[in-house]
């Protein structure tokens, strides 16, 4: 067993094929950031944005869905100390 607190984790994970992220079912049992990753575009915090060509040519920043999401992360804030347990939760939903 460690003997000192571990400090800067980060909890992954993916977002399946074929499925979507439920946000109602998240849940960390320390402080966190939670963040999300969408196709061409960085880690950031919800609400997320993503990128879209408009039908003129434009680019433009909408805000994004939580089935644009591939994968989840949560950036622990506090040290998790000698012993202790973490624990995160999150669900995604099979397409139809």
């Amino acid at each position: 067993m460690a003997k000192e607190p571990l400090s800067g984790l980060v909890i992954n994970g993916p977002i399946p094929s074929n499925t979507s992220f439920v946000d109602a079912g998240r849940a960390v049992s320390l402080k966190a950031a939670f963040e999300v990753l969408i196709d061409g575009e960085s880690w950031q915090g919800v609400p997320a944005y993503k990128t879209v060509t408009l039908e003129d040519g434009t680019k433009s920043r909408v805000e994004a869905e939580a089935s644009d999401y591939r994968q989840i992360r949560w950036r622990v804030s506090e040290a998790l100390p000698p012993g202790a347990t973490l624990v995160t939760t999150y669900r995604v939903q099979v397409e139809k």
